[in-house]
C-alpha cells in the first residue's frame, strides 16, 4: 500500500498540483482507502462482468467545491486525481459503522455509490472520519442553491 509522502514536507504542494484550478481551498486531507460502487457496510455493488470493485489506497482530498480521491503515481511522482464528487452533487451521505470500524458512504446524484475511510498508520481515524464526515455535511448544504 503506497499513500505517497503523506508526511514529507512538500505534501502540501503535490495535493495542490494534482488538483484541478476550480477545485477550491484545501479543507482536509488524509490518506484512506475508497471504494467506487460500494454503499457503506450495507452492500457491495457489483461492477461489470460480476467483480466487486476494490477498496483503493490513496488520499481522500476535501475542498470547497469537491471530494477528490487521488492515488500516488510512483513513476512521476505525483498524485493523480482518480475521482471527484461536487459537492452539490451529493445526494445522501451517511458516516457507517461496523465494530470500530467507520466508512463514510456517499450516494451520488445519478445513482452512483462512493464509499472511503480515513486511516491514522493502518487503523481507520475515527476522529478523522467523524470531522470529514461533518465537515462533508457543512459543504453539502452550503453548495446547494437556496430556494427561492
Amino acid at each position: 500500500i503506497s499513500y505517497g509522502p503523506v508526511n514529507g514536507a512538500n505534501y502540501e504542494q503535490l495535493i495542490k498540483a494534482a488538483l484541478p484550478s476550480d477545485a477550491g481551498a484545501v479543507k482536509m486531507s488524509a490518506h484512506g482507502g475508497w471504494c467506487k460502487d460500494k454503499d457503506g457496510f450495507k452492500k457491495i455493488i457489483t461492477a461489470s462482468f460480476g467483480q466487486p470493485n476494490l477498496i483503493i489506497s490513496g488520499v481522500i482530498v476535501i475542498t470547497e467545491k469537491a471530494l477528490f480521491f487521488l492515488k500516488w503515481h510512483e513513476e512521476s511522482g505525483a498524485y493523480i486525481v482518480l475521482g471527484r464528487i461536487n459537492h452539490d452533487r451529493i445526494q445522501s451521505l451517511r458516516l457507517d459503522s461496523f465494530g470500530r470500524a467507520r466508512l463514510i458512504a456517499i450516494q451520488e446524484i445519478g445513482s452512483s455509490f462512493y464509499s472511503f475511510d480515513l486511516a491514522k498508520g493502518i487503523f481507520v481515524d475515527k476522529t478523522k472520519m467523524e470531522e470529514a464526515f461533518q465537515l462533508l455535511q457543512v459543504m453539502q448544504k452550503t453548495s446547494r442553491p437556496m430556494a427561492v
